[in-house]
């Protein structure tokens, strides 16, 4: 009961705050100005006041050159706001072009995003979902100045874009642009824009990954990002992630989020990766991408283990071109990609992020696994093409015995060798070894991502020519622990790994 009555009195205190005149809010004044008058000794906060005063000039030095974007553009929509009362409706329906249906219409689409300028004559960078389809563009300014733009370029799959202030007349300030390469997780991150249309929001967080695999854009496939807890909302898209020297180090980009608002899991594409595709919009008109001609793929546990590693950091090469820059440079299927130019790769999807950065023609120094010995190749990178990978050399592996083989009921595998009429179905060039024929529906084959019509190849590092062959293996392996197979399918190679259930 003593503490209810302390309760409610500490509640009636409150509200007396802003409703009474009395005695008690009086004394309460009289003791807030004693308080405020006392001697405030800092001395014990000087490092936290200049964090403070670092935070305070990020947000001076970069908030001048970052602008609120509005796009604008006309697009058809099925529906029937455009028809005024019941009457237009129905003539519609009776007399209209298709004699029914929905109707379709024009109806202007806008969105709301940030970005940030990086030449002196406008020349500004944002991410390519915040232009759209935009017929018209108009930039704000942190004073409520506006200017109208126009689109220099885009590209969907990095999910960046170039527009460029139409008054040329005028000089503008502009951001510094950092090093993504060069940061450490556990670095101060500063995010700058215009969430929900609030103009000008800083906000602050820390790095919490590097080189974080998430599809972000249609068609773009995984991309590596950089993950903040900076708070990021909708209407912060293109805008800047700095670092706490100022510098741009990231273009906020995406969040995830099961509300629709920040809960602390943002995304940013590294600079290093806008700078060349920026560049390449700006000069080229078009993205110009460098890549090794091989097919990589990131490593799990126990694909990691399989090959004498200790963690699933690194590109796994599955499949190489014929004439490819990776062909040139000696590479083979099996080799792990640990760095490239001394920069850590994280997994398959950070190795191609990181090639973006470069162009074709120039030389990638890489660390490469191989047998479980590190050394390094240089290679020369070629022009990268939006095509499938083409088909390897076929490989002429011996005879066959037309065998059918089933790895048993507890891992869900059927294969057998490949007789005219499964040669028939394979895809032209597939190799000769091993096909698997069937796989039943959560088995362990299935959960490897195993199908049907693929070409065993190897087991670990033993070859095959037969579906013999790989009974033996798989019947002497500890299926506990698993195998690593690498297996051919529709042209390419790639690795999988094959474990019964513990």
């Amino acid at each position: 009961m003593k503490k209810s009555r302390v309760f409610k009195g500490w509640t009636a205190l409150v509200l007396g705050l802003g409703l009474s005149f009395g005695p008690v809010a009086q004394a309460l004044a009289l003791d807030l100005t004693q308080a405020q008058e006392a001697p405030v000794k800092l001395g014990a906060n000087n490092a936290a006041l200049a964090l403070q005063n670092a935070f305070i000039d990020v947000a001076a030095s970069v908030s001048p050159a970052v602008v609120n974007i509005s796009s604008e553009w006309t697009e058809d929509v099925q529906g029937f706001s455009q028809f005024g009362n019941m009457n237009d409706l129905w003539r519609y329906f009776f007399n209209g072009p298709n004699g029914g249906g929905i109707p379709q219409f024009k109806q202007k689409q806008r969105s709301l995003g940030s970005g940030f300028i990086v030449t002196p004559d406008g020349t500004i960078v944002t991410n390519a979902h915040v232009v759209g389809k935009a017929e018209k563009v108009t930039v704000t300014f942190e004073n409520g100045t506006t200017y109208p733009a126009k689109i220099i370029g885009k590209d969907t799959k990095t999910d960046i874009a170039v527009i460029k202030i139409s008054d040329g007349k005028k000089t503008f300030p502009t951001v510094v642009l950092g090093d993504s390469d060069a940061l450490k997780v556990g670095e101060w991150a500063i995010a700058i824009g215009n969430p929900f249309a609030l103009d000008h929001t800083v906000t602050t967080g820390v790095i919490s990954a590097k080189g974080r695999s998430v599809e972000i854009s249609e068609g773009g496939g995984a991309q590596s990002y950089i993950q903040t807890d900076a708070s990021i909302n909708p209407g912060n898209s293109g805008g800047p992630l700095c670092n706490i020297q100022g510098e741009v180090i990231g273009i906020n980009s995406a969040i995830y989020s099961q509300s629709g608002g920040s809960i602390g899991i943002g995304f940013a594409i590294p600079i290093n990766i806008a700078k060349k595709v920026a560049d390449d919009l700006v000069n080229q008109g078009k993205v110009i991408r460098a890549g090794l001609g091989a097919v990589v793929q990131s490593l799990n546990p126990q694909m990691a283990k399989s090959f004498g590693l200790s963690s699933t950091q690194g590109a796994l090469i599955s499949n190489i071109n014929p004439g490819s820059a990776a062909e040139k440079a000696g590479l083979k299927p099996g080799d792990i990609v640990l760095s490239i130019d001394g920069n850590p790769v994280d997994s398959s999807n950070d190795l191609v992020t990181k090639l973006y950065a470069y162009t074709p023609g120039q030389v990638a120094h890489l660390t490469i696994l191989r047998n479980g010995a590190q050394s390094q190749v240089s290679v020369t990178l070629q022009t990268l093409k939006d095509t499938a990978a083409q088909p390897g050399a076929s490989a002429d592996n011996g005879g066959e015995d037309n065998a059918a083989g089933d790895s048993g009921s507890s891992l869900g595998l059927s294969y057998q060798d490949q007789t005219p009429d499964i040669r028939q179905q394979l895809p032209e060039g597939a190799p000769k070894g091993p096909v698997v024929t069937g796989i039943e529906p959560g088995s362990p084959a299935a959960g490897s991502g195993l199908q049907p019509g693929d070409v065993i190849l190897k087991v670990g590092n033993n070859s095959l020519v037969s579906a013999k062959q790989l009974d033996q293996i798989l019947k002497k392996s500890d299926l506990k622990d698993g195998v690593r197979l690498f297996v051919w399918r529709n042209g390419v190679t790639l690795y999988t790994f094959l474990q019964d259930n513990p």
